[in-house]
């Protein structure tokens, strides 16, 4: 077994846009692990987008986080919000597992609950690979190397 320490936190991320500030915060939330990620405007401290990953895999999976809730409030969407968070989740992950990315092991990141094509072709878009043939189970590897391997074809041709 490989094992990673997850602490219980509440940091302060690098954030795409120096006008807000994403706050990571790890802790048991609904009788599991998880991080909650909330991005807030530093001006009016209002929250701007939200996601939340929790870290139980089904026993054949390779392991990593599950992002449950992903959620940039309307009058933010469209403006790079969604880029720049996943942005930051994957980084913020990829520094958690440095551990195992340096081993021959794979830690993913999956999205779970996709209920609908345009969500699955955003994800798709950034790498994100259909699981389970159904569209509803994405996942990427946080080892860029495999990641790069494994992005779906028009994902490499942009």
């Amino acid at each position: 077994f490989i094992l990673v320490e997850i602490e219980h936190i509440e940091k302060n991320l690098t954030f795409a846009r120096k006008d807000h500030q994403l706050t990571a915060i790890t802790d048991m939330e609904f009788d599991e692990l998880g991080t909650s990620f909330l991005v807030k405007h530093r001006n009016t401290n209002n929250i701007v987008a939200e996601a939340h990953c929790f870290y139980q895999t089904d026993g054949g999976e390779v392991p990593g986080p599950t992002l449950d809730i992903f959620e940039i409030r309307q009058e933010w969407r469209g403006q790079g919000y969604e880029t720049s968070l996943l942005d930051a989740i994957e980084y913020f992950y990829r520094g958690m597992f440095a551990s195992i990315l340096n081993t021959e092991n794979d830690v993913r990141l999956y999205v779970c609950n996709i209920k609908s094509h345009k969500v699955f072709e955003w994800f798709e878009e950034r790498g994100f690979r259909d699981d389970d043939g159904t569209g509803e189970r994405l996942s990427k590897s946080l080892n860029e190397e495999i990641a790069a391997e494994e992005a779906p074809y028009v994902t490499r041709q942009c």
